[in-house]
């Protein structure tokens, strides 16, 4: 072996002034399997274990580490290339680390034009011969419920005939908004309600109310919540036209009788902080029935009175059955 050794050295030693020196750039990275021609042409084939400035170092699978003078160097062949370095491993999570949760996406918050759920309801009843009769009901409700906040408005006409007689000219308009706060059974509130009635001693009364609200329970199946605030009506002409000081209090009871019927009913009155004594109050009942994923069954009542209706009748009592299309 040592022979062998010093053979490589003697023939390296001669051909120092014969052979060109292999540029840096011809170098293959250490670990490369490579075929390193000499200047006298033998070859060694081995792995490079390193390279200098002046010399190379080749592990042959029979010699051992073997240095050659960098002169010495006619060329080199690559077998193969270097293995990858290997990739250290993701270091584990200690004991009791519980991994990063991924970061959720805040919900996206809805337009005050989406999020609603409309309903169209039509009732009519009559009668022929003797007597001509007839009455008509008929309303769009739309319903908006979101996490901080509850919007509900609605419009009603009602029209009634007897004999070619008008007995009823009705409509309104009215909205309420309750902002809900978090974590807690308190609300604000914000309402209005525009009225028309051909029967009434007036033309058109306008009224606007705010104030705090109170949910007294609420689970998966009913729901009662209080209101109390101040506001006011308008009148537009009659004996009393003009706008009247006043308060407000509500109560509104739903129940959710199982899946396809639901019960619910509300009162509200308002009492004249100008006239002790005076007061308008308005109620109502429904129960609704399922006819199938848009078309339900509603029957109800609705009651309205005031304690000072001028040349009118104090009270106005409503009942019908409507069919209602939900979309």
């Amino acid at each position: 072996m040592a022979s062998m050794r010093c053979l490589i050295g003697l023939i390296a030693t001669c051909g120092l002034c014969t052979a060109p020196a292999l540029g840096t750039d011809e170098l293959p990275p250490n670990g490369t399997k490579t075929a390193i021609t000499l200047s006298t042409g033998e070859t060694f084939t081995g792995t490079l274990v390193s390279t200098t400035t002046d010399s190379v170092t080749l592990a042959h699978p029979v010699l051992g580490e073997v240095t050659i003078p960098r002169a010495e160097v006619g060329g080199m062949d690559i077998i193969a290339s270097a293995p990858a370095a290997p990739q250290p491993e993701a270091e584990a999570p200690a004991a009791g680390d519980a991994p990063a949760a991924a970061e959720e996406e805040p919900p996206k918050k809805l337009s005050f034009t989406e999020g609603w759920e409309l309903t169209a309801a039509a009732g009519l009843n009559g009668s022929t011969g003797n007597t001509e009769r007839y009455n008509i009901r008929a309303s769009l409700d739309g319903e908006r419920l979101t996490e901080r906040m509850e919007t509900r408005t609605g419009l009603l006409y009602t029209l009634g005939n007897d004999d070619g007689t008008t007995t009823e000219n009705r409509f309104e308009f009215n909205i309420r908004n309750d902002w809900l706060m978090e974590d807690s059974p308190w609300r604000y509130f914000a309402q209005g309600r525009a009225e028309y009635d051909e029967f009434q001693d007036w033309d058109m009364r306008l009224t606007g109310f705010g104030g705090v609200g109170y949910e007294f329970w609420k689970d998966e199946r009913s729901e009662l919540v209080g209101r109390a605030g101040i506001g006011g009506s308008q009148l537009l002409g009659g004996t009393n036209e003009g706008f009247t000081l006043e308060a407000l209090l509500g109560l509104d009871y739903k129940l959710e009788v199982n899946d396809d019927q639901r019960f619910k009913t509300g009162i509200e009155l308002y009492p004249s902080l100008e006239d002790a004594g005076e007061f308008r109050a308005r109620g109502y009942a429904e129960y609704e029935v399922d006819l199938n994923d848009t078309l339900k069954l509603t029957a109800g009542i609705e009651d309205r009175y005031d304690t000072d209706p001028g040349e009118a009748k104090r009270n106005d009592l409503d009942y019908y059955l409507l069919l209602v299309y939900s979309f």
